[in-house]
């Protein structure tokens, strides 16, 4: 990346800077931490092993445009995740991650080969904008199919989270540094919302080890 001589803070939801941060070969350990940091916010089981698809290449990607999956990876039962992040939209998005969770399900399984073999998806998608659901808004939610006779009945074939980051801002303010080390997610987004990371890099390396390299990476790139 350019030198950023004028020490701009780059734009961490940026599509660009999440590729580099979590899409390229060696950065595995950073990906498991941010899924599993969602994974947890709702008690699911973790990941492991994390492998990610098609590795991001900056020289590759400098000039390129928005790309359809920010990141794609398998875990090592065979799980597909995705993530996305995106800047602005609306309740449309929601559309969207459906049709690319809909896609790859269709993509990874060949004609002729048992249903058996269908993917199950987690879909993280990181938003820097707010959705309007008709409620008082959450700052992450996550979809699954359901009985909607008996909602503790559910098909484990697709998670959906959608974590509007923003919503997050007032909750950070009185986060404690215990609450941080009990919810890692949190440390992600105080990362991801920070516009100064000077300030807080101290905070985040104690409560989340795996933010050391999240930051050198961060610096790195600007």
């Amino acid at each position: 990346m350019k030198n950023n001589k004028d020490n701009i803070e780059i734009k961490k939801l940026s599509d660009l800077f999440a590729r580099y941060l979590l899409g390229k070969n060696g950065n595995e350990d950073l990906l498991e931490n941010l899924v599993n940091a969602t994974l947890s916010d709702f008690n699911f089981e973790e990941v492991k092993d994390l492998e990610i698809i098609d590795p991001f290449n900056l020289s590759e990607n400098i000039d390129l445009k928005e790309s359809i999956i920010d990141v794609k990876a398998k875990t090592k039962d065979n799980k597909t995740v995705i993530i996305e992040f995106q800047l602005c939209g609306n309740k449309n998005f929601v559309d969207r991650i459906f049709y690319y969770i809909s896609k790859n399900i269709v993509s990874e399984l060949r004609e002729g080969e048992d249903y058996q073999e269908v993917q199950k998806i987690i879909s993280i998608n990181l938003l820097d904008f707010n959705l309007d659901f008709g409620d008082e808004g959450k700052p992450h939610r996550c979809f699954k199919l359901i009985d909607t006779e008996n909602q503790n009945i559910s098909l484990d074939y697709i998670q959906m989270h959608i974590i509007e980051v923003q919503r997050f801002i007032d909750i950070l303010e009185n986060s404690t540094i215990e609450k941080l080390k009990k919810n890692k997610l949190l440390t992600w987004m105080k990362f991801f919302t920070s516009n100064n990371l000077e300030n807080i890099e101290k905070e985040l390396k104690e409560a989340n080890p795996i933010m050391t390299k999240a930051i050198e990476e961060y610096k790195r790139f600007t």
